[in-house]
């Protein structure tokens, strides 16, 4: 919600500006004359940047809701222009990016609009049966499929059937399983995580490299490929390595003891007998934020209940999370260390996404890791003392994941890597405050 390779997720990061050859046919077309001497292709980042610096009023439902909707809406005019630069200047060296923006803002406006969604689906079909897609263009496609997957099984199937066409397969494939298994109550969770180790556990080989198709003998090009690939597996060997720990917490008791900023003492054992959420999130981190309005709702509504929620910041500015906290009105106890995720309590618990939402339960246990899906229906799941807490990897087909436009809208607005153990968002400097 990596940038997977995420070349595709550096919409701020676009070079601006055509080359000479563009420039001058700009200058002198039809009839060899000057013509209009604006530059499109700034135009439209200009346009673009103004888009993703969007901020919502507020962090009330209604107010972020409605601004969720005309976010979409921007979304698919938005993209309607890139596509309309690609059949304009079929010969500019911007065309793969302008394809990539018109693939992105296409899939933010379609958790917007019916229409925009088959538009979507259509033009993916399209271009994947084109034998000229790029790897990295095929891989924009799928990890937009991935996450409009409502059913973890089936995100699992797609992974395994479309791994070889990515950029990066061993990337790819490693991310997007991670992803899955941290669905805790899935019943291949911790399969998929011994799965991954022993495929990251290996060195890369030259028969490898030949068995994906690469025929140039160019021992630099090699080594390149050996560095990376290497690198790839290392990063998610790691990953892996944090997630079984991770999971191996499901059912066992967790100590947190902290003060918070406003001054109060928090220490787990006393929330016994209440639900609790832990929100690891940071103002800086869209879909964090993003997912805000949902948790304030549950809180609101079963408060009463017995449910409370501590924040886990990952930012390093207090007087700028101070200023969200009061300006937002988010009522719960927040921990925070100016060392951020380098923090020695964040670092004790492997450094959770951000974002990442872990449910404990009344007896102290920690029952969930993805709780941020179907979150009312786990808290009062949890709040009913005749129902048990979920052993890990007890669910029954299928896992159906709650579709939420908030979270997706935020996730593709994500720009600088920001790198994490598990899971993970990237930063964006222009998040909402």
């Amino acid at each position: 919600m990596n940038a997977l390779a995420r070349s595709f997720r550096g919409t701020l990061n676009l070079l601006f500006g055509l080359g000479i050859v563009c420039l001058a046919f700009r200058l002198f077309a039809g009839d060899g004359s000057p013509a209009d001497t604006s530059d499109p292709w700034k135009e439209l980042l200009v346009a673009q940047e103004s888009f993703y610096e969007s901020k919502p009023p507020s962090l009330e439902k209604k107010e972020f809701d409605a601004f969720l909707k005309e976010y979409a809406e921007k979304a698919g005019k938005l993209a309607d222009q890139f596509k309309d630069y690609q059949v304009r200047f079929p010969g500019s060296t911007n065309v793969s990016k302008a394809w990539d923006n018109w693939m992105n803002l296409l899939d933010i406006a379609a958790h917007g609009s019916a229409a925009r969604r088959a538009e979507l689906e259509k033009s993916e079909q399209q271009c994947l049966a084109n034998p000229k897609l790029s790897p990295s263009q095929r891989s924009v496609i799928r990890y937009n499929q991935f996450y409009r997957l409502d059913n973890v099984a089936e995100r699992e199937r797609l992974v395994r059937k479309v791994k070889d066409e990515a950029e990066e397969p061993t990337d790819f494939f490693c991310e997007r399983m991670l992803a899955i298994a941290e669905f805790a109550e899935y019943p291949h969770s911790r399969e998929i995580v011994d799965e991954v180790l022993k495929l990251t556990e290996s060195t890369p080989t030259v028969e490898e490299y030949r068995a994906m198709g690469h025929t140039s003998t160019n021992e630099w090009r090699l080594k390149t490929w050996l560095a990376t690939e290497k690198a790839i597996r290392d990063r998610h060997h790691g990953g892996a390595l944090e997630l079984k720990k991770q999971l191996d917490r499901i059912g066992q008791p967790l100590q947190l003891q902290f003060t918070a900023l406003d001054g109060t003492k928090i220490d787990l054992e006393r929330y016994r007998g209440k639900v609790v959420l832990l929100d690891f999130w940071a103002t800086w981190c869209p879909p964090c934020v993003g997912g805000l309005p949902g948790v304030k709702a549950v809180w609101e509504k079963l408060h009463k209940d017995g449910f409370e929620v501590v924040g886990i910041s990952y930012d390093e500015e207090r007087d700028k999370l101070e200023k969200f906290l009061q300006k937002n009105d988010l009522p719960w106890p927040q921990f925070f260390d100016p060392a951020g995720k380098g923090a020695t309590l964040v670092q004790s618990l492997g450094q959770p996404g951000p974002p990442a939402y872990w449910l404990i339960n009344k007896q102290g246990l920690l029952s969930d890791l993805t709780a941020h899906d179907n979150l009312e229906k786990k808290v009062k799941q949890l709040l009913d003392a005749k129902v048990a807490s979920p052993k890990p990897g007890s669910a029954k087909y299928p896992i159906t994941l709650r579709s939420s436009v908030r979270s997706e809208i935020f996730v593709v607005t994500r720009a600088t890597p920001f790198p994490s153990p598990v899971g993970g968002c990237y930063e964006l400097k222009t998040m909402p405050s």
